[in-house]
């Protein structure tokens, strides 16, 4: 009786956030649509859970139904990881093949096969997951995500380990079913709180910033707050080393400092004369250049200087390397070594 209790939490808490999800999907769509989906898929579960406590049998399409979203759980979260700290990740029609592969896997099979192609499937797309995750930018990616994106994240594994544990104790417990369905009914239930207490605590909807940039926006783009962004832009890029992010784009970096796009833009082609191309190219020139110069950083390769400093192409490195400095990395460097041997012997020269 309790866990059915337990269920009816899960299953109207489900269904209440789904209803918000919709409601808030103008301002971060695919986010929140993803979301909505998610929850369907666990209010699915609370619903088969509450109908076999009940005694109530369960129709074929609606089994059917119900493994196809659970294969598509895993896929969703690997989604939302990628949009959450992705802000040029988009979802396109090359992705279908994931939604294929989920129908696939749905079909009716052998129970020992279902159960194996269905933890091959979630742990594949657990990597991936905690592959994102491994590479986001903590200094451009919004904390909201980071810690929405680790919740989920953790919380579906966390679900994936106490279902194979509980499997694994059937081979060995006999009457152990109705134990392994309770347990991970209560694991989802509390899933499902955790991501309402992020609703509450981490708004996606809503960016914290500072109030440099919340007095930007309210105000317009005069000389001094131009300024203003102009200190606040260079921080970002010097201090907190924006430019390293080789995935930085000008939606993402206007992202990070909420403000709309095409006011960035403007501001860095009038305060710098450079697109905006240009102008991280600047920053992550200098950092090679200055880093090719440090004697502890000797034992590094060019093309790694390259990629610490953001490029994403060593060809594309040299190429503009040559373009600002007349000479190869590699001369640039040779070229400092002379004249720091000159100036050593001109110092001991009588």
């Amino acid at each position: 009786m309790l866990v059915t209790i337990f269920n009816i939490l899960g299953l109207s808490q489900c269904l209440f956030l789904i209803l918000f999800f919709i409601v808030e999907q103008r301002q971060r769509r695919t986010v929140f649509v993803l979301l909505a989906i998610m929850m369907l898929v666990w209010a699915s579960i609370f619903t088969t859970n509450v109908l076999v406590s009940a005694d109530n049998a369960l129709s074929l399409p609606w089994l059917l139904f119900q493994s196809v979203l659970q294969f598509a759980i895993a896929p969703l979260i690997y989604f939302l990881a990628c949009v959450l700290t992705q802000p040029e990740f988009k979802i396109r029609r090359a992705h279908v093949w994931h939604l294929l592969v989920v129908v696939l896997l749905a079909i009716p099979v052998e129970k020992w096969l279902y159960v194996a192609a269905w933890n091959l499937h979630s742990l594949i797309y657990q990597i991936a997951i905690f592959r994102v995750i491994r590479t986001v930018n903590q200094d451009t990616t919004p904390v909201a995500s980071q810690v929405w994106i680790k919740y989920i994240a953790y919380g579906y594994s966390a679900i994936w380990l106490v279902i194979n544990l509980m499997t694994l104790s059937s081979l060995f417990l006999e009457d152990s079913r109705s134990l392994m369905w309770n347990s991970i009914s209560c694991l989802l239930v509390v899933h499902v709180y955790v991501i309402s207490f992020l609703v509450m605590k981490f708004p996606l909807a809503r960016r914290q910033v500072s109030e440099a940039v919340k007095a930007f926006r309210r105000s317009r783009i005069d000389d001094e707050e131009i300024e203003r962004f102009k200190q606040l832009l260079e921080h970002g890029m010097r201090e907190l080393t924006w430019y390293r992010n080789p995935q930085l784009t000008l939606p993402m970096l206007a992202e990070q400092m909420a403000i709309p796009s095409h006011h960035l833009s403007s501001l860095i082609n009038h305060v710098y004369q450079r697109n905006f191309s240009q102008f991280v190219m600047q920053f992550r020139l200098e950092h090679v250049k200055k880093s090719l110069l440090d004697e502890s950083l000797n034992w590094m390769t060019i093309d790694a200087h390259a990629a610490e400093a953001g490029f994403k192409s060593p060809a594309s490195f040299y190429r503009v390397f040559k373009q600002q400095t007349g000479m190869t990395p590699t001369q640039y460097r040779e070229q400092d070594l002379e004249s720091s041997a000159n100036a050593r012997f001109a110092v001991t020269q009588p």
